[in-house]
């Protein structure tokens, strides 16, 4: 993973041009994905550039939905600026896309083993 990449393609994903003032928020990122990793997976592959700064975006996208609300006009209130729900709900699918676009260099945490009932009869 190559922070200036990274840092490239938040822009691009959250069109928030001031990546220093968000470097904790990318470097969280980054971290999470390195986590999610499988022991062998190639941490230079591209396609985690793209997944740290899309799940970036998710992560600018849930911080800015709760200043970005509602906001007090002559007329009441209004959004101030687009939908935060539906810029959330685009940075999500976004890095759930990367995140299956990636998939073979991640560890799978999806599957839970609960048990088998014991006493079944044989058909």
């Amino acid at each position: 993973m190559t922070v200036d990449t990274v840092n490239s393609l938040f822009t691009l994903f959250s069109a928030e041009t001031d990546t220093e003032k968000y470097a904790p928020l990318i470097s969280s990122a980054m971290t999470e994905v390195e986590k999610m990793l499988k022991p062998d997976a190639d941490s230079t592959d591209v396609r985690l550039d793209y997944l740290c700064a899309s799940l970036a975006a998710v992560r600018y996208a849930q911080i800015t939905a709760v200043k970005n609300m509602v906001s007090c006009t002559y007329g009441g209130t209004a959004s101030r600026e687009g939908n935060a729900q539906l810029e959330y709900d685009f940075a999500r699918a976004l890095f759930e896309e990367y995140r299956r676009y990636a998939a073979d260099l991640l560890c799978d945490n999806g599957f839970m083993f609960s048990g088998i009932k014991e006493g079944l009869s044989e058909a």
